[in-house]
């Protein structure tokens, strides 16, 4: 009897092992010879060899061993360890660190966004939040599209340093940022470097790696990006606790590209490359060092047949994509980006969290790094699918199954069943469509476009596919992040809506009446959003075409050598950088009409009680602005009579904001003090002379012109304490302006308005206005105020004051609502996203306040004009604003 047999053969190609009495030992291995290990077709027992018969005895590259006692035929057994992929393994994994610093970035600025708009002062402004990402997005569109020219003559090794530069230099400038113009210029750099390198990495990979594991080592760039997002997430778990925490990530970002830019310095060049420069000699060494020597002539071979049917010329030109083969497989390279951003990859990455959120699960980071590990365990699966299931099919079931996930997705929202069930079909249709989507079209797109594309245009063509990517990529981002959102939120309501409309259950039908609510409070959400994104859009449009006219005819100017004399625009323009203020001549345009018609209603918004002073100032500016005015006189001549707070000073500040977007357009002169004795004599009348009349010394044809007396104040002041005819006070008043003007004065205003002072009731609406105000500043701190209709009972009469008017609350409120609200933002008992209620105390007497958190406002919502936040503010009882 035979010892039993333990040992595993080893199978040894292209050489003839001679049979022999005894294997207790391993033929010798050739250096020189090429390697390969598989998995065992044959069994070794314990007790006995299990007699196999060789199906192909007759060929010399399978040797075969004689039992010598048993005399069977025994077939070398193959291992599964393949380790063929490791020379190149280094190499490409130094250059897939820059998809690591793509995906890091990526989560650098999605993550901390909020602390960094506040730092830098474009909190709330969703427009600048989306041109943070936006410019990126357009810098890389831009590196992209030089990467191929690059590569043509200073060759991969060289061009993924060089482009590390604008990598290093942009997180630099970002970390380094104090200001929105330095963060954008950073970003752009950024920009430059990612989408270089997204061009060249996947190039490089394939031409580094040996064919018979290009698609798994390409893998690497989806495994990178993914690593990236990881990290950024799990390191941006700091910035909770540190705002300024997204610097260290930044500085971070930049000593990985050193990093690269070192690691690059020992890698090898593609000897692709090297043969199209004529470096034949250093080729065939690389290949010799990370494919084996038996490949070196061949693949040289190969190599410079290839250039030799494209011309050997080392740069190509971008006109040879729109011949053929070449335009082909740059429609397919271009098709397959465009697939992959509108498949809704991104959409889905970002309403994940929701997803999750609806399910139970309310920790955001938690679930963005359940997504990241998810999208990572993908890419590491296509690591090992891509080489062994084909690039065609891996493909195809990839969109096959992101097809079905997203069938899971909209059943589980559209149909009525158990809502546990609902929750976890959409996580499970989630998280199967971005494991389907990491698996085969993350991956595969990257890899299969070098694969198809010649040696000479392969740069070329990755360039435009990439270009293709980015340029896509920043069109279905321009939009701001709440508009996003709504729109993505009305489709799902509208799919639910469809689906439960054909239901008829009594379940069913409630629901359809809430997605219906919904669905209502969505649009008018979104109606006003929209037009505000289509009018700050068009001004954009309107300021480049105007930016560009006017470089064209100074351009133009310059060569021709005129020039260009001073006329009425550059003293417009000038007044206008001095001053801050219009100089331009107010005419009426069409877009302007609605808002002239409007005016009253809008001035009463603010000013109570005088409705006859608002009409007056409305149809004098009507007139003016529809250059339909009298000529060489003021826009508007107003004498306003009254006593002191009840607006007469209020309706000019109201107009100059209705006019001029601002209340500081408005100029005030305070003439008591010249009446002083110890003014300077002769000043009135120096500026002032024939203004009235033919506006001679000085122009004030475009200039609405309102004086204000209290003279007779006490017959208005008398009829409202005594309840007696306010006419005939009014009359009283006008007889006393008469005696004390001369008529020449009298006879030069439009209109004489004598002002009522405000009753008890008038000046409840003047405290409701006042709190809109304090409203309106708590919002910027991200802080919304209820007032309960009790507290309105302690404020007005606290501060009712008959004499001085709407004064005296705005004074109390000041005092002590003001006042009581500072001191609670300062020792933080009003934190961001709270909700102050203020009531009546139990005796009434006094004001109590209640903070209810997580309940309120947002710091980071789209609230470019803080006025809108008023309509945050609540009074609850017989009034409300919300």
């Amino acid at each position: 009897m035979s010892s039993p047999v333990s040992t595993i053969t080893t199978t040894i190609h292209r050489r003839h092992v001679p049979p022999c009495s005894n294997i207790s030992t391993f033929p010798t291995l050739n250096p020189n010879l090429n390697y390969t290990t598989r998995r065992p077709f044959s069994i070794l027992s314990s007790t006995r060899l299990v007699d196999f018969k060789p199906c192909c005895s007759k060929k010399p590259e399978l040797p075969e061993l004689l039992d010598s006692e048993n005399g069977n035929v025994v077939l070398e057994e193959e291992d599964d360890i393949d380790i063929g992929w490791l020379p190149a393994f280094p190499h490409v994994l130094v250059a897939s660190m820059s998809n690591f610093l793509f995906g890091f970035h990526i989560g650098v600025m999605n993550g901390p966004i909020i602390s960094i708009a506040r730092e830098l002062g474009f909190e709330g402004n969703s427009i600048l939040e989306g041109l943070v990402v936006s410019i990126f997005i357009a810098g890389a569109f831009l590196g992209s599209s030089g990467a191929g020219y690059l590569v043509d003559r200073l060759g991969f090794k060289r061009t993924l340093q060089v482009d590390t530069i604008p990598l290093i230099l942009g997180a630099v400038l970002c970390a380094q940022a104090h200001s929105l113009d330095q963060l954008l210029l950073g970003r752009f750099f950024v920009g430059l470097g990612i989408g270089a390198n997204a061009v060249l990495v996947p190039i490089y990979i394939s031409e580094v790696a040996p064919t018979k594991y290009r698609g798994s080592l390409g893998s690497l760039c989806s495994i990178g990006i993914c690593t990236g997002i990881i990290a950024s997430l799990s390191l941006g778990i700091f910035s909770e606790s540190d705002p300024h925490w997204w610097r260290t990530m930044l500085y971070i970002a930049s000593v990985t590209g050193f990093v690269l830019a070192f690691g690059m310095q020992f890698a090898v060049e593609s000897p692709r490359w090297l043969c199209k420069a004529g470096k034949l000699n250093d080729a065939k060494q690389i290949i010799s060092n990370l494919w084996g020597p038996s490949k070196v002539e061949k693949s040289i071979e190969e190599f410079q047949s290839v250039l030799k049917n494209d011309g050997g010329d080392l740069d190509s030109r971008w006109s040879e994509l729109l011949e053929e083969p070449h335009s082909r497989v740059a429609l397919i390279g271009g098709t397959l980006f465009v697939l992959q951003q509108f498949a809704g990859i991104n959409a889905v990455l970002y309403f994940s969290s929701l997803t999750f959120k609806e399910a139970g699960i309310t920790n955001g980071a938690l679930a963005s790094l359940c997504v990241g590990l998810t999208n990572f365990a993908g890419a590491f699966g296509a690591l090992y699918l891509v080489d062994r299931q084909g690039r065609q099919k891996l493909i195809i079931g990839s969109y096959v199954g992101m097809a079905i996930s997203m069938f899971l997705v909209v059943y589980a929202i559209s149909f009525p069943i158990d809502e546990e069930l609902r929750n976890n079909l959409s996580i499970l249709g989630t998280i199967l469509y971005i494991l389907t989507y990491a698996c085969g079209a993350g991956p595969v797109t990257g890899v299969i476009i070098p694969e198809l594309s010649s040696s000479r245009t392969r740069g070329k063509i990755m360039s435009f596919s990439f270009s293709v990517h980015w340029e896509v990529r920043l069109q279905l981002l321009r939009k701001p992040k709440e508009i996003y959102d709504l729109e993505r939120k009305k489709t799902h309501l509208m799919i639910e809506f469809c689906a439960l409309e054909m239901e008829k259950d009594k379940k069913s039908k409630l629901r359809f009446v809430e997605v219906q609510k919904e669905l209502c409070d969505v649009r008018d959400k979104l109606e006003p959003l929209m037009i505000k994104y289509k009018k700050e859009k068009e001004k954009q449009e309107e300021a480049l075409v105007v930016l560009q006219e006017a470089d064209v005819a100074r351009t133009a100017n310059v060569k021709l050598g005129v020039v260009q004399g001073v006329g009425p625009a550059m003293h417009e323009n000038m007044m206008l950088m001095q001053t801050l203020g219009p100089v331009t001549r107010p005419t009426l345009r069409s877009c302007d009409q609605k808002g002239l018609i409007m005016l009253a209603k809008r001035l009463q918004e603010r000013v109570v009680g005088q409705d006859e002073a608002v009409n007056v100032v409305a149809d004098a500016m009507l007139r003016s602005r529809a250059v339909f005015g009298r000529a060489n006189k003021p826009a508007g001549l107003l004498f306003f009579v009254g006593p002191s707070g009840v607006g007469k000073t209020e309706i000019a500040r109201a107009l100059s904001e209705q006019l001029f977007a601002d209340e500081k357009f408005m100029i005030k002169i305070n003439m008591c003090l010249y009446t002083e004795e110890e003014s300077v004599p002769c000043y009135v009348g120096q500026l002032t002379e024939t203004m009235l009349d033919d506006g001679c010394s000085v122009d004030f044809t475009h200039t609405v012109l309102i004086m204000t007396s209290n003279i007779g104040e006490n017959h208005l002041l008398r009829a409202l304490s005594e309840n007696t005819s306010m006419e005939d006070a009014r009359l009283e008043v006008m007889e006393e302006v008469r005696r004390h003007f001369k008529q020449d004065l009298l006879n030069r205003f439009d209109a004489i308005v004598v002002f009522n002072p405000l009753s008890y009731d008038l000046l409840r609406k003047v405290a409701r206005l006042a709190l809109k105000d304090i409203a309106i500043r708590l919002a910027g701190k991200g802080v919304t105020l209820q007032v309960m209709e009790a507290a309105l009972h302690v404020i007005v009469p606290e501060s009712y004051d008959l004499v001085y008017g709407a004064e005296p609350i705005k004074i109390w409120l000041e005092n002590n609502l003001v006042t009581r609200l500072s001191n609670m933002l300062i020792t933080n008992e009003i934190v961001e996203n709270s909700t102050v209620y203020v009531d009546a105390d139990s005796n009434g007497k006094d004001l109590s306040y209640r903070v209810v958190r997580e309940g309120g406002n947002k710091s980071d919502k789209m609230v470019s004009d803080l006025k809108n936040a008023a309509k945050k503010l609540k009074i609850k009882g017989d009034w409300s604003w919300g």
